[in-house]
């Protein structure tokens, strides 16, 4: 379908509100009051905090987990309406030929097969009818639903007993009606059972139902079920005839199943199950919660899904739109995986690796015996499914070793104290070992193959990385990256399958090996090379060439020098000769893809420039990279498909802005991803590789979202004294005249996130967006939000800065920032201030204690004052290390540094804060104390807080106390012109009273005059 059409169709739907456009699976229902709605105004219609903290927030959940299905005419998505925000996510489907949009799951959905569910059906229903929203009429009498008093229909609990089951199972009817037809299904943990014919007769209450399974189910069943129906329920024989099982159901309807099942109101649209009726309300009803689907996997041959909801698994098929369910377990279960030809999947049960086929009534586990005290805990089975590497580990974990340190609660008559564990940088590392091995799976189930371990390591420190090793196309070798904290060594590794030599035949190195195999493979490979086709082989086991599993081996090494995020970035990925590797790495100073020969260690530079590359996929052939980049503006985030022989990086997002998440279909024809930009909300996005815009998919937020939404802040850089450029946006006030000198109110973080900024476009951010723009718009501030060095996604040189010199060039970039703005916006250099959070909080004291002369005024929140009781997993990699059992950190501490403050501060934090300690805030607060600071400094606590307050504390009371903060110590913008006409108008008045009274009281002229 042209990219044109299928935006305007799309965006009828959405504009429609339909869900199903095309097939239709489940409706959305929101039962909101339109008729209470009111004209949403323009920020600047009404200004106000309340407005723009509201209690509840207009904003609402984003859709994440994009991906294409195999032949790239669907996708498919986990998402839910801001009505629906405290429920989990459904499963979506999205046709890129059409532009049709499904709900896949929803209540009703899954109620059939999970009992917390249908408390949920059960509990919305009952909502729905004291509401009046279950009536509906053909008329305008409002009368009731004729199929109401139907006995039979809606969901029916109950057990199954027999001599086969003398302790009986659990046991499930849901019986439905469409056009006079009724349909049923039986479910229980042994069996699952649809109707294939049901027969009931209202007037003797007798019921008969012919029983079968699904078509593909993995255990076909046929049976019948003959019973009556009366005051006591449902009662009767149900028959398994393979089994010859002959059992006895017993079942009552649930309480609220009065036909709601056919029923909804008339918002719904008339035929939808009240169970999908969410109303208004919801968010503050404290009724049960729906978990929704937790995760999905495609199948790599056919148009079918496998979906977790509730820790257990089931199949979805697009063609059939059928939903069977597959597992009925108490673990959770994780890692799921179809098999590469799609014939079953499999999955982690508690370290247990079970495969299960499709029809099959085998399950097989397949993880080998391991050593004692070894689990499994991560697999990759080979793309041609007959081998399997994964890792395993033994020994104790990060927090094995930690110590516990006490919050206090002060929310009871007398304080109590509970304890949370927490591991600094001088405790003792983790004795934790992880195992890399490769198994040959064993095709006749023979248990004859054993795996081989072909590395193993000890963890060195708590940022040590060490991922799932990936398949080369050819199944015949494995890589993965190991990164050692202690020696920054960044180790890229391989283990390969070879074929065994003859005894006469020459040993080779390992590079000729390689070498060879290079060669086969560019010139076509052997035809009777075991890598070579499709992966099946009609040769007998004794014609089968027989392997072994060679150690792994360093095949490149190198320095880590930049930032501390990166190391988990660098995943190696065959190209398509299944020898050389693409991966990231920081080592031209920016995250940059490269190429590795491993043959002759040779690493090249495929991507290069004074921007950021973040790898999200490989394409099927393994020819290009699907990739996220900052190039162009590190302030924004585009999709670009990278060739991985040229490096030719090609722009496929259509706007300017800010994408994340992206999904490519297999042919690059088409995408997904989440969008966002000041002046336009985050949303589900789609689009062709050669559209000029995109189209908006999902409907997250309100108008009034929209509205609060409308200011865009204006960008822009400066050098620092070292000549690098700092990026920042700033509001500008209502008539700002350059020659007025105007209050500064700057917003900092500082700190490494990954690949986060605070100035990226489309963050609309509390501190950064929303309070500055009301100080400017308020109060007539110049606000500023500004990256400076330890920020990520600027290169090495800025997320590496604070390495054990924290703050320190944070400091300099925002003193030039500051200077930077009374230079160039008249700035008025008495009347500066900063506020920050965690990071931002602990910098914003670094500024005021060491630069004490800049900023007049600070607003510190939960703030690391001691970097060396903070989590070793971030302060070692980003602050500074410690020798175990005895901390160094103290270099690091602002105790020292308080007494230097001359501004006013305002110092902000949670008790309960597990992150950064309250005590942080308490000790820092005491050597101002102690330093008699106690006139410049404020404690504003949030008693029940976590570490983004929280409790007692709401944002707007922290936002208000913010501006009386402000307004109280560098005030509001006074306008000397506005001020000379009061008082001219002031003198105006005074002259005609005085020509007025014939005695004049000069006391009172005085008193007139301000």
């Amino acid at each position: 379908m042209p990219s044109a059409l299928r935006s305007a169709l799309v965006s009828a739907l959405c504009a429609a509100g339909l869900i199903a456009a095309s097939v239709g699976l489940v409706p959305i229902v929101h039962a909101a009051d339109a008729s209470k709605a009111e004209a949403v105004k323009s920020i600047d219609e009404e200004l106000t905090l309340e407005r723009i903290f509201p209690e509840d927030s207009p904003f609402g959940p984003g859709a994440s987990s994009m991906a294409f299905s195999h032949d790239g005419r669907y996708a498919a998505y986990l998402y839910r309406p801001r009505i629906e925000r405290r429920h989990g996510n459904d499963l979506w489907l999205y046709d890129a030929e059409t532009g049709a949009i499904e709900r896949v799951t929803s209540v009703s959905v899954l109620a059939p097969f999970q009992a917390d569910t249908r408390e949920v059906a059960k509990d919305r229903r009952e909502r729905a009818k004291k509401a009046g929203k279950g009536e509906k009429s053909s008329d305008n009498t409002g009368g009731v639903n004729e199929s109401a008093d139907d006995p039979l229909l809606g969901n029916w609990s109950g057990r199954v007993r027999g001599s086969a089951l003398p302790d009986g199972v659990d046991a499930t009817v849901t019986i439905s009606k469409s056009d006079n037809s009724y349909s049923a299904r039986v479910t229980s943990a042994l069996f699952d059972l649809s109707s294939t014919s049901v027969e009931f007769d209202n007037e003797q209450g007798t019921l008969r139902m012919e029983l079968a399974t699904d078509e593909d189910a993995a255990r076909e069943l046929t049976g019948s079920f003959d019973g009556t129906l009366g005051d006591g329920g449902l009662s009767g024989a149900l028959t398994l005839d393979p089994l010859g099982w002959e059992l006895e159901l017993t079942a009552t309807r649930d309480a609220s199943e009065a036909n709601d099942d056919s029923g909804s109101g008339s918002e719904a649209g008339g035929d939808t199950d009240l169970a999908d009726l969410v109303l208004e309300d919801d968010h503050e009803h404290r009724g049960p919660r729906y978990s929704g689907v937790s995760s999905f996997e495609w199948s790599p041959m056919k148009n079918e899904m496998i979906f977790n909801s509730r820790g257990d698994l089931y199949r979805f098929d697009i063609d059939s739109r059928e939903i069977e369910r597959l597992t009925m377990t108490r673990g959770s279960l994780r890692d799921v995986q179809y098999l590469p030809d799609g014939s079953g999947y499999t999955y982690l049960n508690d370290g247990a690796l079970i495969r299960v086929k499709f029809g099959s009534h085998t399950m097989v586990q397949l993880d080998p015996d391991l050593p004692r005290g070894q689990s499994m805990s991560g697999y990759r089975i080979s793309p041609d499914g007959k081998r399997l590497v994964f890792l395993a580990t033994s020994g104790s974990g990060y927090y094995a070793g930690a110590r516990t340190v006490n919050i206090i609660s002060y929310r009871n008559r007398f304080a109590e104290v509970r304890q949370v564990t927490r591991h600094v940088s001088d405790d003792q590392r983790p004795d934790l070992e992880t195992f890399v091995y490769l198994h040959e799976l064993d095709p006749d189930l023979t248990e004859k193959t054993e795996p081989k371990m072909v590395y193993s390591r000890k963890q060195s420190g708590p940022r040590d990385i060490m991922i799932v090793p990936d398949w080369a196309p050819d199944s015949s070798r494995v890589a993965f990256s190991v990164f050692d904290q202690e020696t920054s060594q960044v180790k890229i590794m391989e283990a390969r399958f070879v074929e065994k030599q003859d005894d006469e035949a020459p040993e080779e190195s390992a590079s000729e090996d390689d070498a060879e195999e290079s060669i086969d493979s560019e010139e076509g490979g052997d035809d009777e090379s075991p890598d070579a086709g499709d992966g099946e082989s009609d040769a007998s086991e004794e014609d089968r060439p027989e392997f072994e599993i060679e150690e792994a081996r360093v095949v490149y090494e190198f320095f880590h020098n930049g930032g501390p995020n990166t190391p988990r970035m660098v995943v190696p990925t065959y190209l398509p000769d299944s020898r050389r590797m693409v991966f990231l790495t920081e080592l031209s100073g920016f995250r940059h893809l490269h190429t590795l020969d491993p043959v002759y260690e040779q690493l090249e530079q495929l991507t290069s420039g004074r921007f950021e590359v973040y790898p999200v996929d490989v394409t099927r052939d393994h020819t290009s990279m699907l990739a996220l980049a900052t190039k162009g503006d590190p302030t924004q985030q585009q999709v670009f498909r990278v060739d991985l022989t040229t490096g030719e990086m090609t722009r496929v997002s259509p706007e300017d802005g800010y994408y994340s998440s992206p999904a490519m279909s297999p042919d690059g024809e088409n995408y997904l991803a989440s969008f966002v930009d000041f002046g336009t909300l985050r949303e589900l996005v789609a689009y062709e590789h050669d559209s000029e815009e995109h189209v908006t998919i999902t409907d997250s937020h309100t108008d009034e979202a929209r509205a609060i939404t409308e200011p865009s802040p204006e960008y822009f850089t400066y050098e620092n004294r070292h000549g690098q450029t700092i990026h920042g946006h700033m509001f500008l006030p209502p008539g700002y005249d350059e020659a007025q000198q105007r209050p500064l109110l700057v917003y900092v973080y500082g700190g490494p996130l990954g690949t986060r900024k605070m100035t990226s476009r489309g963050s609309f951010a509390a501190p950064s967006y929303y309070f500055a723009y009301y100080m400017a718009k308020k109060h007539g501030y110049i606000t500023a939000t500004i990256d400076p060095r330890g920020a990520s996604g600027f290169g090495a040189v800025f997320e590496k800065a604070n390495f054990e010199q924290v703050g320190v060039p944070q400091t300099e970039d925002l003193v030039d920032g500051a200077e930077w703005f009374v230079e160039n916006y008249n700035v008025d250099p008495k009347r500066r201030a900063m506020h920050g959070w965690s990071f931002g909080g602990f910098q914003t004291q670094m500024v005021m204690y060491t630069e004490p002369d800049v900023f007049s005024a600070g607003m510190a929140g939960a703030g690391p004052t001691e970097w060396e009781n903070y989590n070793s997993w971030y302060s070692t990699g980003t602050i500074g290390d410690s020798r175990i059992g005895n901390p160094d950190l103290k270099a690091y501490s602002l105790l020292p540094l308080a007494k230097n403050l001359t501004g006013q501060l305002l110092l902000v934090h949670g008790v309960e804060d597990a992150n950064v300690l309250y005590q942080d805030t308490i000790r820092v607060y005491r050597e101002l104390l102690k330093a008699g600071k106690e006139a410049q400094v404020e404690l504003f606590i949030d008693p029940t807080g976590g570490h983004g307050l929280g409790g007692d504390v709401k944002t707007i009371n922290r936002y208000r106390k913010y501006e009386s903060f402000l307004l109280r110590t560098i005030g509001h913008f006074e306008n000397p012109e506005t001020e000379a006409e009061a008082e001219t108008e002031v003198e105006e008045v005074i002259e005609e009273e005085m020509a007025e009274e014939e005695v004049v009281d000069e006391d009172m002229v005085e008193e007139l005059i301000p």
